[in-house]
């Protein structure tokens, strides 16, 4: 699998049923059955995929609200975001 890239733009799957609990995010995948909970970075991540943006824009945005630098939430980022597509989570548009 081709690694992420921050221009590409990232969408939640339509396959995941999202539901919030006690402040946390439970995801089911319908065709797998798996459960994941989303908790903190990556349930604001998660809410960043509310509709499909570039991986730079929510990098900006967690930039503007955290305070950690570009440098360290890029890696962070990409390195999530290629666990979710990897578990069919998300779906990613590379831009070429």
């Amino acid at each position: 699998m081709a690694k992420l890239s921050t221009s590409d733009v990232v969408a939640r799957s339509s396959e995941v049923l999202a539901q919030p609990i006690d402040g946390d995010m439970v995801l089911m995948h319908f065709q797998s059955g798996e459960y994941y909970a989303l908790r903190s970075s990556s349930l604001r991540i998660w809410e960043l995929m509310e509709l499909p943006t570039t991986i730079e824009k929510m990098i900006d945005s967690l930039e503007a609200e955290v305070n950690a630098p570009r440098e360290v939430i890029t890696p962070d980022v990409l390195e999530f975001l290629d666990q979710m597509l990897e578990k069919q989570l998300i779906t990613v548009n590379t831009k070429e």
